[in-house]
């Protein structure tokens, strides 16, 4: 009887064992499938480009699945997660531009939405999501300055911004390099157009500026206060005591019985280190 209690016992405890292994195998598997699905973690260290060469650049930059036509084909990660995904479930990505400016470069690369005919989804918000990154010239090789996989999101209609390399000036040649994006929509009676510069060292935006505003489709016929149409134009300006650059912006509104236009202000903003901060005015000029 003792025999057969301590027998029973055994069998109890080894079925419970068991049981245990098995449940911690299942939490096992688990992650496991986890760590298999499509957001990957963003590569630690990207330090040295072999050249200049497209293939190198989309392979280093995005380590794709694939390259199929200058296009990185690859999957999101924790940067990437509010970029632009195909209907095939990957990133679509091109090298927009690269800027040459003697022993650096900027690399500017466009991310479309691709449809399973493989053409651009073409729709009001569609647009292209940029990434960049600032490169360095060094012997053989490149050196990987900076690098920002998700820098903002232009365009419409499937196609993106007009990007151009500008250079803000300041009295003491203590310049501001960056790039300006430009950009607008059409619908509802509406029209706007706008401008964003962004630092090429650190990716920070320095100003975004509605350039044009039109609502003459939005304006009642009765309403004379309904403004039809804001104009702003940002001119850099360096004939100003301050170290920094500095930009005007001038503004222009016009009303909606088309008679009367009155030139706002002329604001002048000065680079404060990180942007040209609309609450700082230069005084005196």
């Amino acid at each position: 009887m003792k025999t057969f209690i301590l027998l029973a016992f055994a069998l109890f405890w080894t079925t419970l064992f068991s049981c245990e292994k098995k449940s911690d195998s299942i939490k096992t598997d688990t992650l496991v499938v986890r760590k298999d699905t499509s957001i990957k973690p963003t590569e630690e260290s990207i330090t040295f480009l072999k050249s200049l060469n497209k293939t190198d650049i989309l392979t280093k930059f995005f380590s794709p699945h694939k390259i199929s036509n200058d296009t990185a084909i690859w999957k999101q990660d924790l940067e990437s997660i509010h970029m632009n995904i195909s209907d095939d479930d990957y990133r679509h990505t091109v090298i927009d531009t690269i800027f040459d400016l003697g022993t650096s470069y900027v690399i500017l690369f466009s991310t479309y939405e691709i449809l399973l005919n493989e053409t651009p989804h073409v729709c009001h918000p569609c647009n292209v999501d940029y990434s960049i990154a600032n490169v360095i010239q060094s012997g053989n090789h490149y050196e990987i300055k900076s690098f920002k996989k998700h820098l903002t999101n232009k365009g419409s209609m499937g196609q993106g911004a007009y990007v151009t390399l500008v250079e803000l000036k300041s009295p003491n040649k203590n310049n501001l390099t960056c790039l300006k994006f430009e950009d607008g929509w059409i619908g509802g009676g509406a029209m706007m157009a706008a401008e964003e510069y962004f630092n090429i060292d650190d990716f920070s935006s320095l100003i975004y500026l509605e350039t044009h505003n039109s609502n003459e489709g939005m304006c009642d016929e009765t309403d004379f206060k309904c403004i039809d149409k804001t104009e702003r134009k940002l001119i850099p300006f360096d004939k100003h005591s301050s170290n920094k650059p500095a930009i005007i912006i001038k503004y222009k509104h016009t009303y909606y019985d088309k008679k009367l236009i009155i030139i706002e202000k002329a604001d002048t903003l000065i680079y404060d280190g990180y942007h040209f901060n609309k609450d700082v005015y230069y005084e005196g000029v």
